[in-house]
């Protein structure tokens, strides 16, 4: 079977493309970078951008029955526009979500995301991570995750937390890697609760200190 990097027409975004399509005042263009995956292909990775709507409903819509259920813990098929327009518009304070792009033939699709929801304490957050099925096992999870980890602890989150099916075992061994205690769900015998306490480095929370600064 053919691997996603073996086929012909795929390369990473270019930067220049996605800096003529989107408003400059407030996305943040110094989280848009090139990440090599495990079998020497490259993604780019950015926050997401409302314009990607109907990008991020073709990502769901080609995610396996199986892994819309991992993500979205029911059977959906697609996300009502309502919803969408909720993953899709991110303040980067209370709702931050990374994408991994590519083209293929000429066409940019998204083919993974992560993403934070802050609690109402502002300390702790809520995680949610999904790859489309062609790129499992590249280490695009682990990439968007650490990534996702160092832009909560510059933006002052403390504690990430995630629930998922005790079934999907990709993702509790990726949580178990990075980090999480994992605990039986409390509401239910079938679901894991996922739980991260974030500690700074002395960088971060030199950037932190910057990063408030600049944004208040």
């Amino acid at each position: 079977m053919s691997t996603p990097a073996s086929r012909s027409g795929l390369r990473p975004m270019p930067f220049g493309s996605l800096v003529s399509k989107v408003p400059s005042d407030h996305y943040r263009f110094d989280l848009v970078e090139k990440v090599e995956l495990a079998n020497g292909h490259a993604v780019t990775v950015r926050p997401i951008l409302p314009l990607d709507a109907a990008k991020f409903q073709g990502f769901v819509k080609r995610l396996s029955p199986a892994s819309r259920n991992f993500r979205f813990l029911s059977g959906l098929r697609e996300l009502s526009e309502d919803v969408l327009e909720r993953l899709t518009r991110i303040d980067y304070r209370t709702h931050m979500a990374l994408v991994a792009e590519i083209v293929r033939d000429g066409s940019a699709i998204l083919i993974a995301e992560a993403r934070y929801v802050v609690d109402t304490d502002s300390k702790s957050a809520e995680l949610a991570v999904a790859v489309a099925d062609d790129w499992h096992g590249l280490g695009l999870a682990k990439s968007l995750l650490c990534r996702l980890h160092d832009i909560a602890i510059v933006a002052g989150v403390r504690r990430l937390t995630g629930e998922t099916l005790m079934s999907n075992q990709r993702i509790l061994e990726l949580a178990r890697k990075s980090g999480y205690s994992i605990r039986c769900h409390p509401a239910s015998a079938c679901l894991a609760r996922l739980e991260k306490t974030l500690v700074a480095t002395e960088h971060q929370t030199t950037s932190q200190g910057a990063d408030r600064l600049r944004v208040n």
